[in-house]
């Protein structure tokens, strides 16, 4: 029986058995090449994102009376993360301020209570002033008065003897004539004489007696002229009144010293450290008891949401970035992210790359630095490491 022409299915089988194993190395071979053509192209330099990172500490040193975060808590930009004590130890004690205060406040209350008996007590002697003046006053024309008198009862004495010595003018007149006739006897007429020689004694003395008494009054017109002159001089109720405020004013003033001294002590005593920026806490280095100081950082707060990306390229292509241009940042994730952003400075020189960014850890590296403006929706970690691709003009097409 002749062979018939045509193909041998076992042939076939064969050939497609042959033939498959090469198909998929190809296929093989061109995923490789195509993944190592895609990671060439999905990442062309690393960088490291970069945020702030503040030490949260106190300029004085205190102990730690509270602390109100934990580690890795998410704090809001002037939120309270530590409570100090501050006050030195040579400073007043509250209850020392306390006692000042009080004493203060009981003084004024004293100087307070004095106002009205004072305005009284002033009134009062002012009155009896007044009351003495007028004494005086009285006292002074009684002996006005007095002097008045005693010159009318001298006058109307000297007047009457006068009259009287007249009378015995007369008399001893008639009784001289009497003895010239024998008609009496001389000794009656010497007896009247000697009654007008008395009387004229008397009448001189008298006159004596009137020319001291109008000097006496004219004195105590004088006396009273001038004591009612005199303007008495009354202490002043308010100038007294005004002493008395004025040292309530002092006081006053003290306590206002005192009272701000107890409020400084008391913030001081509970001192507040407050988170200077919006941002996770990410380390506490000191705990409730401890003391710190300047020199000591309490709480460190982490920038949240960092939008900077320090990216190195190496210095054989440090000509190649430049300001302006657009890349695209890959977070390699979880999750994973890709993002364009834009360069926005330019670094002036080569510096050495960070250990996490070298091939080798003990090899290092070099490249010229370039800073990168991410979008906040990535969610970056500061100190994450991102790729960076694309490098492209504004506007142009990648180079």
């Amino acid at each position: 029986m002749g062979r018939k022409n045509g193909s041998n299915p076992m042939d076939k089988r064969s050939i497609r058995h042959h033939l498959i194993p090469v198909v998929v190395w190809m296929l093989t071979l061109t995923a490789v090449v195509g993944l190592f053509c895609g990671r060439a192209q999905q990442v062309a330099v690393f960088g490291l994102v970069q945020g702030r990172t503040l030490n949260v500490a106190t300029t004085c040193t205190g102990r730690i009376v509270g602390l109100k975060v934990k580690l890795y808590d998410q704090v809001q930009h002037g939120q309270t993360v530590a409570v100090m004590d501050i006050v030195p130890d040579n400073k007043d004690t509250e209850g020392d301020l306390k006692s000042q205060l009080e004493t203060v406040t009981a003084k004024i209350q004293h100087l307070t209570a004095q106002l009205a008996p004072t305005q009284e007590k002033l009134l009062a002697e002012a009155s009896l002033r007044e009351s003495d003046r007028a004494k005086e006053l009285r006292q002074f024309a009684t002996d006005e008065d007095n002097a008045r008198l005693r010159i009318l009862e001298l006058r109307a004495k000297i007047e009457t003897d006068r009259m009287k010595a007249k009378v015995l003018e007369y008399n001893i007149a008639e009784d001289r004539k009497l003895v010239d006739a024998n008609a009496i006897l001389p000794a009656a007429l010497e007896k009247v004489q000697m009654e007008h020689d008395t009387l004229q004694t008397t009448i001189r003395e008298n006159d004596n007696l009137l020319g001291q008494a109008q000097k006496g009054l004219e004195l105590a017109q004088d006396r009273r002229s001038a004591f009612s002159a005199m303007t008495m001089e009354h202490p002043s109720v308010d100038h007294a009144l005004e002493v008395i405020r004025k040292e309530i004013g002092v006081e006053e003033k003290l306590m206002n010293e005192v009272s701000t001294r107890l409020s400084l002590l008391r913030s001081q005593q509970a001192f507040e450290l407050k988170s200077p920026i919006d941002g996770i806490v990410s380390h506490i280095t000191m705990d409730v008891g401890d003391v710190a100081d300047a020199n000591k950082p309490i709480v460190r707060i982490t920038q949240l949401h960092p939008t900077e990306v320090l990216g190195y390229i190496d210095q054989s292509q440090a000509d190649q970035v430049r300001e302006g241009m657009v890349v695209e940042l890959v977070r390699p994730g979880p999750p994973p992210a890709i993002a364009r952003g834009q360069i926005i400075s330019v670094g002036p020189m080569v510096e050495r790359l960070p250990v996490q960014l070298c091939l080798h850890p003990n090899v290092p590296q070099w490249g010229r630095t370039f800073l990168v403006k991410a979008p906040a929706e990535m969610n970056l970690l500061v100190g994450e490491k991102v790729g960076i691709r694309g490098f492209s003009s504004k506007g142009g097409a990648a180079l």
